[in-house]
């Protein structure tokens, strides 16, 4: 018979197992009042797992786990009540985990098999940047539920994914940029300047304000980013990811801005919207669409100027980390993730580098001679 005895902390017990050493077990109660329990191999993991799922019970945010049953649908809806996000991070995640083919799986036998079956189904018929994302808000509450304790491994680490193609980026030329530039409304021409010449999200460029520019320091502080929450008003808040950041801006750039400046501004506002506010897509997308028509040019999305503002420091030889962080990307891997097919195509690059050092080496006093025998 097992021996079960009280320890310091009320609702767990302590179980000698047939090994000699001790397990600790759980006694509580779910949402609905059903009588669970959990066993642990150390007694401050039982701890914490009482301590919680008594909060969450009370909170009503409680997901049971205890026949190991529950499976990414079950665990998404508790997960979900606890996020601070934005509404469209919501609808993307809504859509992501109703996507995948494994969400009815017990999360315990969830396997990497399971992933990649997802992945090559999504494969068939959605774009490979469609794919990264959806897999990255899976992985997102996959993580939720290992912290959670409901998951050991992560089932999602390691699984190939499809690499973005060239053809997917729409990247315009810098005679098209010009182009728009010229045929654009003379108040948005210096908000297609901050997100083609500074990389700026559109939503960043939106909430720029007058303050944001640093005319002698040749800076840009992106502090916020505007989403629109319908019938006029706008959601301001910090960068996604958290990348507030400083981007440098050239001379030409900023002598745009502050002609800008000079001939009106929205108040504190750097540009123009409905009510006092900042503007949104809804409100810039006509002259977008204007200006293109009239540069005969695209089709591009607003989003592409920032495409062309990367390619083109990429094309100028910049590392990965400063394009990284002029873009205000979590991680360089990211920014990889999204643009290392514009670095694969530089061989010419490489073949001036290769080149130089081959020169450095060769054209020295070392008794090298290409291309004949050495005496």
């Amino acid at each position: 018979m097992t021996k079960r005895t009280k320890t310091r902390e009320p609702g767990i017990y302590s179980v000698e197992r047939a090994d000699g050493g001790k397990s600790y077990e759980v006694a509580y109660r779910n949402s609905e009042g059903k009588r669970r329990q959990e066993t642990f191999r150390n007694f401050n993991a039982a701890r914490d797992f009482k301590r919680r799922s008594h909060s969450e019970v009370k909170a009503g945010t409680h997901v049971d786990s205890s026949d190991g049953k529950l499976t990414l649908t079950e665990y998404y809806r508790s997960f979900r009540e606890r996020q601070v996000w934005e509404s469209g991070t919501f609808k993307l995640c809504d859509i992501a985990v109703k996507s995948c083919t494994f969400a009815d799986v017990p999360l315990g036998k969830v396997r990497r098999s399971h992933v990649e079956q997802w992945v090559k189904t999504m494969s068939e018929t959605l774009k490979p940047s469609t794919i990264r994302t959806r897999v990255s808000y899976v992985t997102m509450v996959v993580n939720g539920a290992i912290r959670d304790q409901y998951l050991v491994r992560d089932p999602m680490k390691g699984v190939p994914l499809p690499r973005l193609s060239k053809d997917e980026m729409n990247i315009p030329l810098p005679g098209e940029v010009g182009k728009l530039l010229e045929n654009s409304h003379p108040h948005y021409r210096a908000f297609w300047s901050v997100c083609a010449f500074a990389g700026l999200r559109p939503g960043e460029a939106a909430g720029l304000k007058v303050e944001d520019i640093r005319w002698l320091q040749r800076e840009l502080r992106v502090e916020r980013q505007v989403q629109p929450l319908g019938r006029g008003t706008v959601d301001v808040k910090e960068p996604k990811f958290g990348s507030r950041r400083t981007v440098y801006i050239p001379e030409r750039l900023v002598k745009i801005l502050a002609q800008h400046v000079e001939e009106g501004t929205n108040g504190d506002w750097l540009f123009m919207g409905s009510s006092g506010n900042p503007p949104t897509h809804h409100g810039y997308a006509p002259r977008w669409a204007e200006a293109l028509d009239a540069a005969k040019v695209g089709p591009y999305r607003v989003h592409d100027l920032r495409h062309f503002f990367a390619s083109g420091l990429i094309a100028a030889g910049t590392d990965v980390v400063t394009v990284q962080r002029q873009l205000g990307h979590q991680s360089a891997t990211v920014t990889l993730n999204r643009y290392s097919h514009l670095w694969n195509t530089h061989q010419e690059v490489t073949r001036t580098a290769v080149e130089a050092m081959m020169k450095q080496a060769m054209d020295s006093d070392v008794g090298i001679v290409t291309g004949k025998q050495g005496a």
